[in-house]
């Protein structure tokens, strides 16, 4: 029995150190195999890379110009003025007055009259025979147009019309009476001369009746257009054609009232 025991212990012990050589043989063999896949895997991997350096900027900007050594001269002869400035524009002149035809008809002197320009405002008032017997249009002239609207007095016996050349003592005056006729006297040192006369158609007598008058005069010649009939004026008595006042004139025993009362130029030499 004994050495049965001993038997079996010896092979006991085999068997444990049988099993430890193999776990010993495969922990080896375990080792090996790491040890291949670790070579493996480093293989794998690339060597480090070497850092590229980035590319050096160059500036671009272009050099300065330098100033020029020699700076350019001046001509040598300045350009000249020219020999004739250019003128100034003129202003524009007024219109001339357009003279009076020698035989104007009645149509060609209602135009001449309504395109001359007038010589400032149209006024109007009231004439009265005991303090205000004429109205001046402040103005001394040899050659005009003259006109204005006259209403007629409610009484009778009165005259109204206009005065011209009226200087040194002597004067034309131009009467209209109630009566519708007309008188052209040539006063001179209180005497009067008649220079003409006529009667009118288109005249109004009657009370607060309206008249239009206008007295066309250049050198010796003239026109009375009453509510546009044309009657001719002869001025060529021995008076002298001179510059002087004028104006209208009135006389009556009651106010008459004037409007429109205008003045217009007509050429003089």
């Amino acid at each position: 029995q004994t050495a049965a025991a001993e038997q079996a212990t010896s092979g006991s012990q085999a068997t444990a150190a049988a099993q430890v050589n193999q776990t010993t043989t495969a922990n080896e063999t375990a080792t090996g195999r790491a040890q291949q896949t670790t070579v493996a895997l480093l293989t794998q991997i690339p060597p480090s890379a070497t850092p590229t350096n980035p590319p050096s900027v160059t500036s671009t900007s272009p050099p300065p110009t330098p100033a020029p050594a020699t700076p350019t001269p001046l001509p040598a002869t300045p350009t000249p003025l020219p020999a004739t400035p250019t003128p100034l524009p003129t202003s524009t002149p007024p219109p001339s007055p357009t003279p009076l035809p020698a035989t104007a008809t009645a149509n060609a002197l209602l135009a001449l009259v309504a395109n001359a320009p007038p010589d400032g405002p149209a006024r109007g008032g009231e004439l009265n025979e005991s303090n205000n017997f004429f109205k001046s249009a402040n103005l001394n002239r040899r050659n005009f147009i003259m006109s204005a609207t006259f209403t007629n007095p409610d009484s009778s016996g009165w005259t109204y019309g206009f005065y011209f050349r009226a200087a040194s003592n002597q004067a034309y005056r131009l009467d209209i009476s109630d009566a519708g006729t007309w008188t052209l006297l040539y006063v001179a040192d209180d005497v009067e001369t008649p220079a003409g006369g006529g009667t009118l158609t288109k005249f109004s007598q009657a009370p607060a009746g309206i008249n239009i008058l206008t007295l066309v005069v250049e050198e010796d010649r003239g026109r009375l257009i009453v509510n546009n009939e044309v009657q001719t004026l002869s001025l060529s008595l021995n008076a002298p054609i001179n510059p002087g006042d004028l104006g209208i004139i009135s006389a009556s025993r009651t106010p008459v009232t004037f409007s429109n009362f205008q003045l217009r130029l007509l050429p003089e030499n």
